[in-house]
């Protein structure tokens, strides 16, 4: 006897748990007959299972889950599938020109100048000249620290100061100018305003006795610098000093 549409389903025996038709009134291995409402609950749980699989593996079923997947995604379609956002820029007042893409740091515009890092209002850094070196001794090679590097602009007499570290080293930013340069002054209190500018070679490559006889500069003759400008479109230099830190110097004399 069938059920619906798929194939008869059975019951187990009380007794033997023999595997009997829902409408079997008799176990044909232990011999036990099954009370009508034994018969009764078996047909109801067979047609019940049936009718559950049946349910869950129909056509319609799969097509309301698989609705409800697709729903779900669309729904949270930026959470499982993002879309990258790329801004472009306004159209140029020049037809010939492309649109520039912020992204890669431009305004829109047609202005074709970078776009400051903070975002479109933040301010645009100005351009600054980064100067950077080192000052050691001439006679011992040895890093000269706490030694001030005092930078004056000849035409507005603004100054910009910088002070070596333990290794010697410093850097500072100025402002470009054109015209006039800027003179350079490095002092330390042991050996004062006295310092020569690094040579080519440098003076570390030369052997000592030629070094003690540049120390000699140090107290008979007057040590002149040349402001110094960098190259047009050149923003970054390294400026290394040396000084003579054992030599007695006019300008220590000249404060004592």
């Amino acid at each position: 006897m069938k059920y619906g549409k798929g194939p008869p389903k059975t019951v187990p025996c009380p007794s033997c748990n023999e595997p009997l038709d829902p409408m079997e009134d008799m176990c044909p291995v232990c011999l036990r007959r099954r009370s009508s409402k034994e018969i009764m609950r078996g047909i109801r749980k067979a047609s019940m299972g049936e009718r559950l699989v049946d349910f869950f593996f129909s056509r319609s079923t799969v097509y309301f889950f698989l609705t409800l997947a697709v729903g779900y995604l669309g729904w949270n379609r930026q959470t499982y599938f993002p879309t990258p956002k790329v801004a472009l820029g306004r159209a140029t007042d020049d037809p010939d020109r492309k649109l520039r893409d912020e992204t890669a740091g431009y305004r829109g515009g047609g202005s074709g100048v970078p776009a400051a890092p903070g975002g479109p209002g933040a301010p645009v850094e100005p351009v600054r000249w980064k100067i950077h070196g080192k000052v050691y001794d001439l006679i011992s090679l040895k890093a000269v620290r706490h030694a001030a590097i005092v930078f004056k602009d000849k035409s507005s007499s603004q100054k910009f100061s910088a002070v070596t570290d333990k290794k010697g080293v410093y850097s500072v930013a100025l402002p470009p100018i054109e015209t006039g340069g800027y003179e350079v002054t490095v002092t330390h209190p042991d050996c004062g305003p006295v310092y020569l500018d690094e040579q080519e070679p440098p003076y570390h490559q030369l052997p000592p006795d030629r070094r003690q006889e540049e120390a000699q500069l140090f107290e008979s003759v007057q040590i002149l610098h040349v402001p110094f400008l960098l190259p047009e479109k050149q923003l970054d230099s390294e400026m290394n000093f040396v000084m003579s830190m054992n030599a007695k110097s006019r300008g220590k004399r000249k404060r004592g």
